[in-house]
């Protein structure tokens, strides 16, 4: 049974399942609807590792995904950066950004209620780094993008798989870009976005859902109702969040466009941005994290 779930097409299959639907369709100008007959008619036109790659690669930026934002002093960039031991698989400028794409080789460990067995389903992981120069703040900044990692366990075996827990997991990577970086001889430092995520809410763009804040003798968490958001209907907690820590935040736009994802989440003072939709288009990630960042210096 492990090594029918973990075959080189099986591995490939979960990769695809990590990207929109609609991006597999445009891509590969599939005619089918809904992501398993999309899926099953590229293996049954003879697709190829190369291609389903390419394919992730170039789609990147439509993958949910939690984006860590650093900034560094190194001019030149570490020349033996890997994840999780592996060399990026391809290398490009994305959005003016140096660009590294890597699928990282990972497991999860399930158990089968049926069958009584723990099982290792094996994933190739997206995982994007990307680095530029902000000639605002005279530094470095890195962007760690790491897609969310997508189970879909009933696919395997609906009713009887109980997930146990994974083999690598971000926090893992974060410290060994971390320690890569001090090597060379530069910390990597979060960049700490309060400043950006509250310009954006002073200029009405954005209005929090959630938020959860320091006051001076405790910690404070908002949460509207569905329709409802903070600055708009409850200004008393606004008015107090504006002049304290925020550690974090679900983010709106109050205008609804294509070059936005709608909604994101962010824990502004560890330079943490989530997003966990599937992006319009294939620049609104890096719009919404470029906006946040130019107001922020």
């Amino acid at each position: 049974m492990k090594n029918i779930m973990n075959t080189p097409n099986e591995i490939l299959i979960r990769l695809l399942k990590q990207y929109p639907v609609q991006s597999l369709r445009e891509h590969f100008t599939i005619k089918a609807t809904g992501q398993d007959h999309v899926i099953r008619e590229l293996f049954e036109q003879g697709i190829t590792e190369d291609k389903i790659l390419t394919f992730a690669d170039t789609n990147f930026e439509f993958c949910k995904q939690h984006i860590y934002v650093y900034e560094y002093t190194l001019e030149n960039f570490p020349v033996n950066l890997d994840i999780t031991g592996e060399k990026p698989k391809y290398k490009s400028i994305v959005n003016s950004k140096n660009t590294l794409t890597y699928f990282a080789r990972t497991s999860f460990t399930i158990y089968d209620t049926v069958e009584r067995k723990e099982i290792e389903l094996q994933y190739l992981w997206p995982i994007r780094i990307q680095y530029y120069y902000n000639s605002k703040s005279k530094t470095w900044v890195l962007l760690v993008k790491i897609s969310i990692l997508e189970k879909s366990l009933n696919d395997i075996a609906p009713g009887r798989i109980i997930k146990i827990g994974k083999e690598v997991n971000e926090k893992e990577i974060l410290e060994q870009l971390n320690h890569t970086f001090s090597i060379e001889g530069s910390a990597l430092n979060p960049i700490d976005l309060t400043k950006g995520i509250k310009a954006l809410t002073e200029s009405d763009v954005v209005d929090f859902g959630m938020a959860k804040f320091r006051k001076s003798k405790s910690i404070s968490t908002e949460v509207m109702d569905e329709n409802y958001t903070i600055k708009r209907d409850n200004p008393d907690a606004y008015n107090l969040m504006m002049h304290s820590p925020i550690e974090r935040t679900t983010c709106k736009f109050l205008e609804k466009k294509e070059e936005y994802v709608q909604y994101f989440r962010t824990e502004p003072q560890n330079g943490i941005i989530v997003f966990s939709l599937f992006s319009p288009s294939l620049n609104s990630v890096d719009n919404v994290v470029n906006l946040i960042i130019s107001e922020n210096f």
